[in-house]
């Protein structure tokens, strides 16, 4: 994930054609229903890919590869066609594409392309679909996982996931006999000895490893010779040579079918008596010519087509055996999200995840009430709650919100009403903003963030060049700061101060190299940079039981937490004047993961680690050293996270002047500086000693030099003891 990646997910949503993700995918209405054999290609030259195929008598015997027929093309550049699989029986080509993450379904008789399943296919490597029961699988290397996606694009279920060193890669069906066959093995040389093949039903059960190292190294690609049942893959041997292997469907009579010791043999399709491998060029030189074999399976000869593009994947399309034969559709209609076929003819009924199989046949969610995370994962459209615990370990599930249609809504940006647990979200697909049963359209860019101001009952949303509030009721949503058009920075995440009634939020100068900290008053007024620095910063958000601003910076995988008030007293573009607590992740996260959001509660950072898919957090006062996995993986792609808690809301919001309204009657006469309307505001930070300190800092700033004001405070800090002193507001260096 890089930050490339994050503003084409923002854009693509909003509708901008900026990207990959927005690429025009040009088809070809030309493509005939009859026999065809299909490759993904991509060209070094022109950095295009493309779809192209070959049909009639002797597909692809002959000729060259670049006389084949463009079924479909990317015109962006950076898009990349890798997987490959059709569907005779329903008329449909299924192609992958890499770089936005999302799959292609070529309508043969339309003769249009339907993009679905975006942003939870990062990780495929094979896909393969089962007509009868219209379920497409694939395995996903990031996933370690086989995945199955029902006919409607809408529900998946994971039948497959390894712990082992190695991921899935190849895969095949046998529709017939109703099984997968599947390759695993190490991204890397370690661990080659889990090298494997095996066969499962298509629900994922009673698997049977069939092959396993040294028979098998690295099978790439899978094929089945369904006319004698034979198994097929693509492999590496001891000698370095890429080979053509085969066996039986039980992994017996192995024997090595074809070899060439130049380029890399990455796709194979066994189609109309004919075997196609797609050879990917030299392992040493990016210019080496690629070639595709064509071996024929009656007489053992061949020939070898050159091709200028490089061959990724290959597929047939047309009448099999299996689409002649009589095969018992085990599912119709017969479960609410996932139906897979299982072992002699049953079914099985699966839910996606977050909910939970009850009857049977039915998926339900349990909703939690109090004390709860709540994220949004891009790829399954959806929110997910996961109850705040001490114990990470008693955390071992999450449960789906459920909203009006998840599936055919976008989550980009979502926010939590502290007061009354509430949620706010943006449906990128439908350009909507929806809050508290009002909705208003919003469709001048992609939503990339929001957050409700709890005690004012106000939404404040930005995209990645303006920062907007609303309120539910309102007809119109108010503009309150703007980037400059030809400007070179973006903004990411805002942050609210209740206490002192800002906005803080993030932006980073892509041409400058700058990472700036802004802030404004809640109407817009009053906009100053608080913080510049060359480190890019991207979430942000305060805490409030040590009022403290909190700052990660993605490329150094640094949370820098602030003293907001120090920063109220003395705005100042340099952090070292602010005295902050830095917690340094660099060892724990890696350069490849991205943050994309944070949240703090009860001491705990609970993180997004976008390179495991998973939620992460550590403590405040043991440090990155605490890190940890809190509750399951098994996400896509989570972009938003927060906590809905009423005690957290009740002891650190409600004694805010701004929150007067929630203050039962019965306290409301407690006369205390904190809380007097005509005090200064003076947030609850958890400890009476800093209640003190603040109350000197605001006496003496207003009769001593700020940097006299600052070095009482500080010092007041320092001699403070207990949980409401320095340690207490992380501010030690």
């Amino acid at each position: 994930m890089t930050l490339t990646r994050y503003a084409i997910i923002i854009f693509s949503l909003a509708g901008i054609f900026l990207s990959a993700v927005q690429a025009q995918i040009g088809s070809s209405r030309d493509f005939q229903d009859e026999e065809a054999v299909l490759f993904t290609f991509y060209d070094r030259l022109t950095q295009q890919t493309y779809v192209r195929y070959s049909q009639g008598a002797g597909v692809g015997l002959g000729g060259t590869a670049s006389n084949f027929s463009v079924l479909a093309t990317a015109s962006d550049k950076r898009s990349e066609f890798y997987g490959l699989t059709t569907s005779y029986k329903t008329k449909e080509i299924f192609f992958h594409e890499h770089v936005s993450e999302e799959l292609m379904v070529y309508d043969v008789l339309a003769g249009d392309i339907k993009r679905v399943a975006k942003f939870i296919t990062g990780g495929l490597k094979n896909i393969v679909y089962d007509f009868v029961t219209r379920v497409l699988y694939w395995t996903d290397s990031i996933e370690k996982s086989i995945i199955a996606l029902e006919k409607n694009y809408r529900h998946l279920t994971r039948i497959y996931q390894t712990n082992e060193v190695g991921a899935p890669h190849g895969l095949a069906i046998h529709h017939i006999k109703r099984k997968l066959f599947f390759s695993q093995f190490p991204l890397d040389i370690g661990g080659i000895d889990k090298s494997m093949i095996a066969k499962c039903d298509l629900d994922g059960g009673n698997i049977e490893i069939i092959m396993r190292f040294p028979d098998t190294i690295g099978a790439l690609a899978i094929t089945i010779d369904i006319d004698d049942d034979k198994l097929f893959w693509s492999d590496m041997n001891l000698l370095g040579q890429s080979v053509i292997m085969g066996s039986d469907l039980n992994g017996n009579r192995k024997k090595q079918f074809f070899s060439t010791s130049t380029g890399i043999m990455v796709g194979l399709a066994y189609f109309s008596r004919n075997f196609y491998a797609t050879n990917s060029g030299s392992r040493s030189s990016r210019l080496a010519r690629t070639k595709i074999h064509i071996r024929y399976k009656d007489t053992f000869g061949g020939t070898d087509l050159i091709t200028s593009a490089v061959p990724r994947n290959v597929a047939g399309y047309g009448p099999t055996k299996a689409t002649k034969a009589l095969i018992n559709n085990e599912c119709n209609n017969k479960c609410d999200h996932i139906c897979l076929a299982s072992a002699n003819g049953g079914h099985v009924c699966k839910c996606s995840p977050g909910y939970k199989l009850t009857n049977r046949n039915k998926c339900e969610t349990e909703m939690l009430d109090d004390d709860y995370l709540i994220f949004s994962d891009l790829g399954q459209k959806r929110l997910f709650q996961m109850k705040l615990s001490a114990d990470s370990e008693d955390v071992t599930e999450f449960n789906a919100v459920p909203l009006s249609d998840a599936y055919e809504i976008a989550i980009v940006a979502k926010a939590v009403d502290a007061s009354n647990g509430d949620v706010a979200y943006y449906d990128g697909r439908n350009k909507e903003i929806l809050w508290s049963r009002n909705s208003i359209s919003f469709t001048i860019g992609g939503v990339a963030g929001m957050e409700i101001h709890p005690c004012e009952g106000k939404l404040f949303f930005h995209t990645l060049s303006g920062i907007y509030s609303w309120a539910p009721g309102d007809k119109a949503y108010k503009s309150l700061y703007q980037l400059p058009f030809f400007s070179s920075s973006d903004l990411f995440h805002v942050a609210l101060d209740l206490a002192r009634g800002h906005i803080y939020w993030t932006e980073y100068d892509g041409l400058a190299k700058m990472g700036i900290v802004r802030r404004s008053l809640l109407d817009g007024s009053k906009k100053e940079i608080v913080l510049e620095t060359t480190q890019y910063m991207k979430a942000i958000t305060v805490d409030y039981e040590t009022y403290t601003l909190n700052v990660f910076s993605t490329a150094s995988r640094i949370l820098y937490s602030l003293p907001l008030k120090i920063m109220e007293m003395i705005p100042s573009k340099d952090p070292e004047y602010y005295q902050y607590k830095k917690y340094d992740l660099s060892t724990q996260l890696t350069n490849r993961t991205i943050v994309n959001d944070i949240s703090v509660y009860n001491g705990m950072v609970y993180l997004v680690d976008t390179e495991h898919d998973s939620i992460r957090r550590f403590s405040l006062v043991r440090g990155p050293s605490s890190l940890e996995n809190y509750g399951p993986g098994g996400f896509f792609y989570a972009i938003a996270i927060s906590f809905y808690s009423s005690e957290h809301f009740m002891k650190h919001m409600v004694p805010l002047p701004s929150c007067q309204k929630f203050r039962p009657t019965e306290t409301t006469t407690t006369t205390t500086e904190a809380t007097t309307p005509s005090a200064a505001p003076a947030p609850a930070v958890g400890g009476s000693n800093v209640d003190v300190c603040d109350v000197v800092l605001d006496k003496i700033s207003a009769k001593a030099d700020i940097s006299t004001a600052i070095k009482v405070y500080l010092s007041c800090l320092f001699r403070s003891s207990g949980p409401g002193g320095l340690a207490g507001l992380g501010l030690g260096r």
